[in-house]
C-alpha cells in the first residue's frame, strides 16, 4: 500500500479554487457540490499537466487523460470543474478527484517509534502508517476512516498514476512514512470526533 503526495516537480501549473467550499468533504465524497467548481491558475507553468495541484490542500484535478489512465481502478469518482489558465481562458475537461474507497482508522500502535535528532533537539516520530486490513474495502484508491486528506493506493493504482509522468503524484510506501508527534496527535483527534 502507498500514499499519494503532491508531485515534487518544480514549475507545474497550480490552481486555486475560486469558491469557498469544504474541499476535504468533497475529496472524501461526503458532499457533492452542485455544478462545476471554479478554479483558476495561480502559479507555475502556463499549461496544465494531467494532474493539477492546488493551493487548497486537498483538491487534485484530473485531465481527461488522467481519468483514462485510472480506468479500471476502483474507489474513486470525479466532479467537473471549470479551470482557467493565466490569461483567464477556459481549459476543457478537468475534474476534481473524489475518493469513495475506505479503510479503518490509522493504528499508530503498529508504527515504529523513532527518535530524530534535529538542531533544536530530539523529537519522537512514528514510522509507518498502518490500519486493520480487515477494515479495508479493497478499493484501489481509498482513505482512512480518520477525517484527514490522506489518499492511499494499491499497487494497481500506483502503476496507473506513475504513467502520468512528472505531473503525477509522488508515491511512497505506507511503511516508510514518518510522522511527527503533533501530526499523530492531530490524526488521533480526528478518530474521536
Amino acid at each position: 500500500m502507498y500514499i499519494l503526495n503532491e508531485s515534487r516537480s518544480d514549475g507545474l501549473f497550480r490552481a486555486r479554487p475560486v469558491a469557498v467550499l469544504d474541499y476535504l468533504a468533497i475529496l472524501r465524497g461526503e458532499v457533492t457540490p452542485k455544478g462545476e467548481i471554479p478554479f483558476s491558475w495561480i502559479a507555475g507553468s502556463d499549461s496544465p499537466g494531467d494532474i493539477v495541484w492546488t493551493d487548497a490542500l486537498f483538491p487534485m484535478l484530473l485531465s481527461s487523460q488522467a481519468r483514462l489512465a485510472l480506468k479500471g481502478i476502483t474507489g474513486w469518482a470525479s466532479h467537473p470543474v471549470s479551470l482557467r489558465d493565466p490569461d483567464e481562458h477556459l481549459l476543457s475537461d478537468f475534474h476534481l478527484l473524489t475518493v469513495q474507497g475506505r479503510c479503518g482508522k490509522i493504528d499508530f500502535a503498529r508504527s515504529t517509534v523513532v527518535h530524530q535528532n534535529y538542531p533544536g533537539g530530539v523529537t519522537r516520530e512514528y514510522r509507518g502508517i498502518f490500519f486493520d486490513e480487515d477494515s479495508w474495502d479493497h478499493s484501489d484508491i481509498f482513505m482512512p476512516e480518520n477525517r484527514i486528506g490522506y489518499i492511499f493506493v494499491s499497487e494497481k493504482a500506483k502503476i496507473a498514476f506513475e504513467k502520468l509522468g512528472s505531473s503525477g503524484p509522488h508515491i511512497e510506501p505506507l511503511e516508510q512514512i514518518q510522522l511527527d508527534e503533533m501530526t499523530r496527535e492531530r490524526i488521533e483527534q480526528t478518530s474521536r470526533r
